[in-house]
């Protein structure tokens, strides 16, 4: 028998639901979100942002964080 990941989306629409950047909750990691975006390419943001190895940035539409 094989347990299904329970995704809740917390922000985020698009018509197929798949393709567009949102926000993310698992049941199997209660204290962590998971962000889906563009990926960053850009040197300079990279440089600015200096996010160590193993680590990715993404970038979301400001729209979806409003309180920020």
């Amino acid at each position: 028998m094989e347990n299904k990941i329970e995704v809740t989306t917390v922000r985020g629409k698009c018509p197929d639901g798949v393709t567009c950047p949102a926000i993310h909750a698992l049941d199997i990691t209660p204290d962590k979100l998971y962000v889906q975006g563009w990926i960053v390419t850009d040197p300079e943001v990279l440089e600015a942002i200096g996010a160590p190895p193993g680590e990715a940035v993404v970038a979301v539409p400001r729209s979806m964080l409003p309180e920020v």
